[in-house]
């Protein structure tokens, strides 16, 4: 093979994955494919080439100059030695291996191997994928060909199949030169293989130490070289079959045949395209030939030579040479009957030709034809299930055939399909073609055994199975095939049908055995299965009861002639074999022991026919269980007898539990019934098992005895408990409840405590824990442990906690809903908690996590279905439901246990494990090997390992920091502790990194895509461990490519960090679409959801926010993102819905709606985060590119520009109007009440249905309500139907439309926050702010008017916005005129809207909170500018027109709203009263006088210090700021000459006395719980100081009242003054707090005396002689 050194296995994979998706379902993207074929014209060309080493490239390489595709290289010694190294190991040409070093440079890392082994990785690898990519095109064009489609996908397989197979361009050649390439690559393979073994031979010969990487790598180049092969020989196939290859190759393939002296699987590579040629060939040639007369001479030429007998013709496999001959015969028989005229073209006599060919064919079956072609079938079949039955009577068929070397064929699927088709093409030959051979070989038979058993003794005469061996070539050759099977039944006057019809009459007993095996194989499907019960039941022939055993075996095989040979065997046969079930087959035996054994084999086959067709087929199943004479369960059970031999025994434990298949309640109490009798002893067919001769021993119950029994050996322990497993499977009408017992309630009632926890403790206590410890085959243990578990998921998966909580919380009669008889019995005697304890057995937890933990190499080289990827997927399920339910069975299930325990009953669990996490803190390996199943290629297995690894990574007790008792500090996690060790975290991390790669080609396969599959569960579980432990590094940072201390996380110093896991998470973000051109896709919307969540934790986290932007930077994220938004709005298509259609919010297109919401969410943050960052560091450019991009024009890195969406196109979600949740049906059989208990939280905190719940609430309900007999007729069941999905889809829709809502809320909140940062971080021009700002308030005003009718949260939101927006305006702005008016009018819109919105019926207290503090901005700012007057104007003038409500709306809240919204409230009163003051108007004040608002503000005065001194912590700021901004209030008043009269008027003169402020300590205030007390204090009195002065000077001097209350205040209060004065003065032990607010005081003091004329009254006394009042 010519090595390429540009093309990559990716792509190859890829080529791989649209081939075998080219059928009618799916279409791949054929351009693509065309293209791709065409690349690699070349490559595939010279797949079968392979340049030798030689002596001249040696040189070239020696020189150190190297020309590879025009390009020139200068190598060191080290890559010489390497390149040296790679020729060696692959045989190849040195400058091949010099170019395969070089491309493997790259992989050196990815593979974490050595340049060696990463060459030889890499040749064999890419070598695999085009041999496969070749077949698979191969393949699809044939089969395309031979169904007669001319669908235009299939042109670029067949323009390129035709281009490879040409030579330079010429057209491809006649003589099938390429098929002859493919045939000598194979054994240039062989070779290769030699070359292999015999290294590890001679290292092991000699003694040489080789290292660990050697030895992998040469088992890996062997292993590999075997799977070439494997594909080599398909590929022969059907190239065989896409261009027809002549005589010429036929004798060149068997050339080579004759010269192998080993039969291996090598050898079976070459029989598919062997026998294909020998029966397209030997019905005349090719149909296409120009020359019929000459392809039927060749034929003949052909006949003569494989029919010779010449030593020099003698093949070293004489076997091989049989099969071959007989293939040959079968299908040159049919000639004279296909061509009539072939006889005398060719000169012969047919009739004569005919009789030679059964001759022949007789002599090749004698040779060993059957033998090698029955071995070949049973060692290509699947070998991963162990069937000993089959394989005893395959070993007794093929026991006087030579050895074949047939170990492990371990063939392809794709092989054993092509071989097993040649062989049904061997079987139809045969049939059709010469029937007489079989009939004569039949009756030869017969003979030959009517001999054997008149003798006593054998003398030298042997009994042949030839007619048993080909059956079971059938039998193997079709089993699995339905289609292919359907042919025996499809057309009863066909070939096929009458050989069965033959075959079924007069059988012997092996024959009989043969036959059933047959009939099983082609049964396959209900379809057929039917057809063979029909079968069956058609061939009855009543022989009556009294007929012997020989008359009835004459008879045709039918239902009545099984059943009467399982009764009779049932009564009279006793098997003498041990109970480890081994039946010897022995030809020479003597007759009554050869009976006896073919007896035993022959009832095994009766019931495992009986068995396969109850499984496949109800027809039979039905006829079996209502059969009115026969009873199958009892007869079966007779057969379990302790006397029967075992295998025997596990044939019918088999039979017994396929009549369970879709079993109904009647079918599955009832044989749980006959079990538990028979096990007891309590019935006729059941011995006793002898007593244990062991004296003194304890006595044990019948039914122990007969369990240790049956614990012996393999089958029967393995049937048995297939048995169980169907017994405790769920109902098929009860999937959803899960409420029936999976046994009746009185089971065992009569002979001890009711249920089956002694079935429970055998399978889990005995089989799964301890049986296998003392087994050798590791498969028979694959098995046993899969059963076992299959056994423990049943019986963990069937139980439902939930109806434990409807019975204690809910207002149904759960007792009366479900099938047992109380909720309470359900919980004592589901085997759930049996099973659960033993779960917290330590040697069943050591089984369990042995089958858990497997090799990830073996896991990857298995097929999907085999036990060992079953038993590990079947172990992790198991392992997530008990983390799932062990909360349920701790808390509620185990004190019932412990009752139990009390009465008599074992305790099994390990009392030390709290939790099963602990047992997984013993079992740590775990976590690897979950990780590493990632990349075994098993989609389902790598899915269900990710997700038990998510569910691990958000447990604390694995997920947080280690405390070390010694040093008392913190260590990483024991997650990461595992993940480092051994360094798996960098091999898991690549495995993820590749799995996490986009590839177009899991969009066309829809929804169901493995791969996005995959990607979402990684996504998972990086999301779960980054949010199981915050601020902390966690195993999801190790593996995301940080290097991880116990507190910290740093990226690596090696400069590995570019290709981590977290690069290839970007990058798929980046690379994966949203959907197609004009839609949206709601699956991938899903997926970068989960990845756009994982990165904004990491950017949000303080941990690793600093090293995490840099890298989103530098992969130009924001870019990338910002040129993709798409636009959000009610005509956007989501999976074909539009966002108005009737069933939108029941599809999957709500889900696409919520989660592209929240991918705006996520951008809008990033783009937040990253402006705000960018800011920080000073990255002006950034910067500005950020603020450009925003505002819709985005620069590229190469400078182009190009329009995006702006900041002000993103708000386009709000258009998307979701209407109130819809109202709960009005119902009559349901209440809204009862599904209060389904409500759960979601992942982003909403509470939701959980609409599993909902439907158990509704199936149980309706259970009542059917129970009870509410029901009077077909009507109210319609109705009672018709309500439950209508609740169900209620329910579900609303679940849609609040996901929908909490992410408009969140996307409108983090773009208010972008919006903001913009005003704040970015470079702004006065004039380019205003605008902005201005456009921004234009985006809004609509919004805000709209929202106060669509609830209080959008409202809300949107106000808060336009708070900040408001803090943002100038109102003192420059500009032209029209600018300003503008400005003005948009200003003045906010502030109108708000204002009326604050009056509607929505708005509640946080909304008029909003409303008055954006208004407080808008009349504080117009009040404040001298430009504004207009705006005042204007202001006031829509105030008096809003009449005395909004005025009303207002004094209510300013005097008994809540917290904010009160002081809001006084802010904007208090404006109100300026805007009044400076237009000169009383309306304010008259519309306060209305509501008597004064005189209550006033009057609240006296409640300031009690409201201080009992306000506690935070409250005291809240009553601080309240106090405040009413005193402001009452100062604005007080400042006209109207509201100071009100306010004095208003009695405020008492109200200050009644508060005693100034009757406090200046030196210690008001004793308030407030650090800043005094200071408090000081402001408080300043405060009232002000209005005192306001007032006075409002008033004037002409006011003797005012000036006469003043002075009366001064003098009431002269001894706190004075204390003032002197602390200001510093006077005593005063401090400097405060000084500022002393002055201040001071001052208000000293004016308040002044113009009060108290020192003007001091001054007069002291003239007049009265004792002067100083102040002291």
């Amino acid at each position: 093979m010519a090595i390429t050194t540009s093309e990559s296995l990716e792509r190859l994979q890829g080529l791989k994955n649209d081939l075998s998706l080219l059928n009618d379902t799916t279409v791949p993207n054929v351009e693509r494919l065309s293209a791709e074929l065409e690349s690699r014209v070349d490559e595939f060309r010279k797949v079968f080439d392979k340049n030798p080493r030689n002596e001249k490239s040696r040189q070239a390489l020696n020189s150190g100059i190297l020309k590879l595709d025009d390009q020139e290289f200068s190598v060191n010694d080290d890559f010489k030695l390497q390149a040296a190294q790679v020729a060696e190991a692959l045989d190849v040409d040195e400058l091949d291996a010099a170019a395969l070093c070089i491309d493997a440079q790259q992989s050196i890392e990815s593979l974490d191997r050595s340049p060696l082994a990463a060459s030889v990785y890499l040749y064999h690898d890419r070598r695999e994928y085009v041999l496969e990519c070749l077949r698979l095109c191969l393949e699809k064009v044939v089969l395309g060909q031979e169904e007669g489609e001319d669908l235009p996908r299939y042109i670029p397989c067949t323009s390129f199949l035709d281009q490879v197979m040409s030579s330079g361009g010429k057209a491809p050649n006649p003589t099938s030169q390429y098929w002859e390439k493919c045939i000598n690559a194979m054994m240039e393979a062989e070779n290769s293989q030699q070359h292999v073994i015999q290294r590890l031979h001679t290292i092991s010969m000699t003694g040489q130490r080789q290292s660990e990487e050697l030895a992998t790598l040469m088992n890996f180049q062997l292993a590999s070289l075997k799977r070439q092969h494997d594909l080599l020989g398909s590929v022969a196939f059907w190239l065989a079959k896409y261009k027809e290859v002549d005589f010429v190759g036929l004798r060149h393939i068997t050339t080579h045949l004759k010269q192998i002296d080993r039969y291996d699987a090598t050898v079976s590579h070459y029989l598919p395209v062997l026998y294909y040629l020998l029966y397209s060939l030997g019905r005349g040639g090719s149909k296409r030939s120009a020359d019929p007369h000459r392809q039927l001479k060749d034929s003949q030429d052909f006949h003569i030579m494989i029919s010779s007998t010449k030593e020099n013709d003698a093949w070293y496999l004489r076997q091989l040479q049989a099969s071959v001959v007989a293939c040959w015969v079968v299908a040159y028989a049919g000639l004279f009957v296909d061509q009539p005229d072939a006889a005398s073209m060719l000169g012969v006599d047919a009739s004569a030709e005919v009789k030679s060919y059964d001759a022949l064919l007789k002599t090749a079956i004698k040779d060993g034809a059957l033998h090698l072609l029955l071995a070949t079938a049973q060692n290509t079949a699947d070998n991963n299930w162990v069937d000993p039955a089959r394989r005893g009577v395959v070993s007794f068929l093929l026991q006087d055939a030579p050895a074949l070397h047939s170990d492990n064929f371990n063939a392809s699927r794709s092989f054993k399909t092509i071989l097993m088709e040649q062989l049904q093409a061997f079987a139809e030959h045969w049939v059709s073609n010469m029937p007489d051979t079989l009939r004569t070989l039949k009756f030869d038979e017969d003979e030959q055994r009517r001999n054997l058993q008149s003798r006593a003794q054998i003398r030298g005469s042997e009994y042949e199975y030839n007619i048993e061996r080909f059956l079971l070539v059938i039998t193997y050759a079709y089993e699995g095939d339905m289609d292919a099977s359907s042919n025996f039944w499809s057309d009863q006057e066909s070939f096929l049908f009458g050989f069965v019809e033959w075959a079924a009459q007069r059988q012997s007993t092996p024959r009989i055995a043969a036959f059933c095996e047959m009939l099983t194989a082609i049964s396959e499907g209900q379809e057929n299965a039917d057809a063979a019960h029909n079968f069956l039941l058609k061939s009855v022939a009543d022989d009556g009861a009294s007929a012997s055993l020989k008359t009835r075996r004459r008879s045709p095989l039918s239902w009545t002639h099984i059943l009467r040979e399982l009764e009779y065997y049932a009564t009279t046969f006793r098997g003498k074999s041990s109970g480890t079930g081994s039946i010897s087959y022995n030809s020479r035996s003597q007759p009554d022991q050869l009976v006896e054994a073919e007896s035993a084999t022959m009832v095994e086959s009766y019931l495992r026919l009986l068995s396969h067709l109850c499984k496949q087929s109800p027809l039979t199943r039905g006829w079996l269980l209502n059969h009115p004479t026969f009873r199958i369960h009892e007869q079966l059970l007779s057969l379990c007898r302790p006397d029967v031999v075992g295998r025997l025994r596990a044939c019918a434990f088999t039979a017994f539990a396929s009549l369970l298949n879709h079993k109904g309640l009647e079918v599955n109490n009832g044989l749980w019934n006959a079990l538990d009798e028979w096990l007891h002893g309590h019935t006729p067919f059941t011995p006793n098992i002898p007593e244990s001769p062991v004296k003194n021993s304890p006595p044990t119950a019948p039914e122990r005895k007969i369990l240790d029994f049956i614990s012996n050996g393999f089958e029967e322990p393995v049937s048995f408990v297939i048995v169980l497993i169907q017994l405790v499977m769920p109902m098929e009408d009860e999937i959803t409840l899960y409420d029936t017992l999976p046994f009746p309630e009185d089971l065992g009632r009569e002979y001890r405590m009711p249920g089956i926890d002694l079935y429970v403790d055998w399978v889990v206590g005995d089989i799964f824990a301890r049986k296998p410890t003392g087994m050798q085959d590791v498969q028979q243990v694959r098995i046993m442990r899969l059963n076992c578990l299959r056994f423990i998921r049943s019986c963990l998966s069937s139980f439902n906690e939930g109806l434990i909580s409807f019975a204690h919380i809910s207002n149904i009669s759960v007792d009366v809903a479900i099938q047992t008889s109380s909720v309470s019995t359900y919980l004592r005697l589901h085997p759930f908690g049996r099973t659960m304890e033993w779960m917290f057995n330590d040697k069943v937890l050591a089984a369990l996590f042995s089958t858990a933990c497997q090799d990830p190499t073996e896991i990857g080289a298995a097929d999907w279905d085999s036990p060992l990827v079953l038993g590990v997927l079947e172990s992790i399920e198991t392992i997530s439901l008990v983390l799932s339910k062990q909360a349920t069975f701790h808390d509620v299930v185990r004190p019932e246990l412990k009752k139990k325990t009390v009465q008599g009953g074992a305790s099994v669990g390990n009392a030390a494990l709290a939790s099963f996490e602990d047992a997984i803190l013993n079992n740590l390996d775990l976590i690897t090997r979950l990780a590493f199943y990632c990349g075994s290629g098993h989609e389902q297995l790598a899915t269900k390992s990710l997700h038990l690894l998510e569910k691990l990574s958000a447990s604390r007790k694995l997920a947080a920091p280690v405390i070390s008792s010694g040093r008392r500090r913190s260590e990483n996690s024991r997650l990461i502790t595992q993940l480092k060790k051994d360094s798996a975290c960098e091999s898991i991390a690549r495995s993820f990194a590749f799995e996490m790669q986009f590839d177009e080609r899991s969009l066309e396969q829809g929804p169901g895509s493995p791969g996005l599959m995959i990607k979402s569960q990684i996504l998972g579980f990086l999301r779960s461990s980054l949010t199981a432990i915050l601020d902390q590094p966690t195993a999801a940072h190790v593996l995301l490519g940080f290097t991880c201390s116990y507190n910290s996380i740093q990226p690596p110093e090696d400069g590995s960090f570019g290709g981590s896991l977290l690069h290839a998470v970007i990058q798929f973000l980046i690379e994966c679409p949203e959907g197609e051109t004009e839609m949206l896709m709601s699956w991938l919307l899903s997926v970068r959801a989960l990845t756009w969540g994982v990165l904004c934790i990491l950017w949000r986290s303080p941990l690793s926010a600093q090293f995490i932007l840099p890298e989103l930077r530098n992969e130009d994220l924001f870019l990338h993102q910002s040129a993709r938004q798409f636009p959000l709005r009610p005509d956007t298509l989501w999976d074909g819905k539009m966002y108005s259609d009737s069933d939108f919010y029941l599809s999957p297109a709500a889900d696409g709606c919520a989660n592209a919401l929240r991918q705006r969410k996520f951008y809008t943050e990033y783009a937040a985060t990253e402006l705000r960052h960018a800011k920080a560091a000073g990255l002006s450019t950034l910067t500005s590119s950020i603020q450009s991009t925003l505002l819709g024009l985005m620069t590229l890195p190469d400078g182009q520009q190009v329009d995006v969406m702006s900041i002000f196109d993103q708000l386009d979600f709000l258009d998307l109007h979701v209407d109130e949740p819809f109202l709960f049906p009005d119902t009559k059989f349901f209440e809204p009440s009862l599904f209060d208990l389904c409500q759960r939280q979601s992942e982003d905190g909403l509470v939701v249905s959980d609409m599993d719940k909902v439907q158990q609430v509704v199936t149980l309900k309706k259970n009542e309500i059917l129970r009870v007999g509410i029901l009077q007729s077909t009507t109210d069941q319609e109705q009672m139907e018709a309500e439950a999905e209508d609740i169900c889809s209620c329910l579900q829709a609303n679940n849609q439309k609040s996901a929908i809502l909490s992410a408009k809320a969140d996307n409108l909140k983090a773009w208010t926050r972008l919006a903001t940062i913009m005003l704040q971080c970015c470079d702004w021009e006065p004039a380019q702010r205003n605008t902005f700002v201005m456009q921004l308030l234009q985006l809004m005003l609509p919004r805000i008017e709209r929202s106060f009718s669509q609830g209080v949260k959008w409202a809300s939101l949107l106000l808060q916005f336009g708070k900040i927006l408001m803090r943002q305006v100038q109102f003192s702005s420059p500009g032209s005129g029209s600018e300003l008016d503008i400005a003005d009018d948009k200003i003045f819109q906010l502030f109108r809207i708000v204002l009326t919105g604050m009056q509607t019926p929505e708005a509640d207290a946080s909304v008029r909170e909003t409303c008055s503090y954006i208004c407080y901005l808008y009349l504080r700012g117009i009040c404040s500018s001298d430009d504004a007057k207009s705006l005042r104007r204007s202001a006031l003038q829509f105030i008096d027109s809003m009449g005395g409500r909004l005025m009303g709306i207002l004094c209510d809240d300013a005097y008994s709203g809540e917290g904010q919204c009160r002081i809001s409230a006084l802010l904007l009163l208090g404006t109100f009263v300026s805007l009044s003051n400076l237009e000169e108007s009383k309306s304010v004040i008259n519309q306060f006088n209305m509501y008597n608002f004064i005189q209550i503000m006033v009057e609240n005065l006296a409640s300031i210090p009690v409201e201080i001194q009992n306000a506690s912590g935070s409250a005291v700021t809240l009553v601080l700021s309240y106090h405040n901004a009413s005193l402001a209030l009452l100062l604005k008043l007080a400042q006209s000459r109207l509201g100071a009269a009100q306010v004095q008027n208003s009695g405020f003169f008492a109200s200050v006395r009644d508060c005693r402020i100034f009757d406090a300590d200046p030196d210690i205030g008001l004793d308030a719980d407030n650090p800043q007390a005094l200071s408090t204090y000081f402001d408080l009195m300043l405060s009232i100081v002000r209005i005192v002065n306001a007032m006075v000077l409002s008033r004037g001097p002409e006011s003797d009242l005012t000036i006469s209350q003043a002075r009366q205040f001064v003098n009431e209060y002269r001894p706190t003054i004075a204390s003032v004065y002197k602390r200001n003065a510093k006077i005593g032990n005063a401090s400097e707090d405060n000084e500022a607010i002393l002055g201040r005081l001071v001052d208000n003091f000293t004016v308040l005396m002044s113009f009060s004329g108290v020192l003007d009254m001091d001054d007069d006394r002291s003239v007049n002689g009265k004792s002067p009042r100083m102040f002291t």
